[in-house]
């Protein structure tokens, strides 16, 4: 509790300080918000990424096994064909296509199994963000429901206070103010210092002699050497 001279100054930093503190936790939450929204995106945005990598895996590798079924199929028939020909310069003619076609079904095959074993991967690694975009997703909704709370919270809190801000600063002498309000641009949530032992609690600077009497007397409007914030004083709390 400060002396009566300073009582309205520091009853209306006080509501400063509450305002500045308020503004400040809404802004971070705010930020928050914004980043963890980023982030949600651009994991969204990785699983579509893996998703299309995927489907396109799954297209390549049922073309290879369509075509390595073809190419089997096509054996299959020239083999038919072979039995079938008598002449030595048709078999030798079906033999030579029968043995590109076992060449084809061999790349083909090694085609298919590299395809599967990506699909595999993908697979893997598409379940894998999958489970890590639920997740994110959940604690996201979590913390998005909590930060609206506190945002609401603290809107009406700071509503409050800006309204009873005008009545409060009415109540402190013009001169105070005009100095208050130059000290407070730079210590918006701290423009008043507590003198206490012969010293600045707030930059912790030892005070002289005269001033700190000046200010424990309450007889003068003074600011910190060290800080330059506007000192006051503090009386005792009477016991109850």
């Amino acid at each position: 509790m400060v002396t009566p001279f300073y009582k309205p100054l520091a009853d209306l930093a006080e509501t400063d300080r509450r305002i500045t503190i308020l503004t400040v936790q809404r802004e971070e939450l705010v930020k928050k918000r914004s980043l963890q929204q980023s982030r949600l995106k651009q994991e969204r945005d990785r699983l579509a990424v893996i998703s299309a990598k995927y489907q396109s895996a799954t297209t390549l590798q049922q073309s290879e096994e369509t075509r390595l079924r073809t190419e089997e199929q096509h054996i299959i028939d020239r083999r038919k064909q072979l039995s079938s020909f008598g002449g030595a310069k048709s078999a030798k003619f079906l033999e030579r296509e029968i043995d590109v076609a076992a060449r084809s079904v061999q790349t083909l095959e090694e085609n298919v199994f590299k395809a599967l074993q990506e699909l595999d991967d993908l697979t893997r690694v598409r379940d894998d963000q999958a489970a890590a975009l639920e997740k994110f997703e959940s604690e996201v909704a979590t913390d998005t429901t909590a930060t609206d709370s506190m945002l609401t919270k603290i809107a009406a809190e700071l509503e409050t206070l800006q309204a009873q801000r005008p009545e409060r600063a009415s109540r402190v002498d013009p001169t105070m103010l005009r100095l208050y309000d130059r000290v407070r641009t730079r210590y918006p949530a701290e423009p008043l210092a507590i003198a206490d032992n012969g010293s600045c609690k707030s930059c912790f600077r030892s005070l002289p002699v005269q001033l700190f009497n000046q200010v424990t007397n309450g007889s003068a409007l003074l600011q910190c050497p060290g800080c330059s914030r506007i000192l006051a004083a503090e009386v005792p709390t009477p016991i109850e």
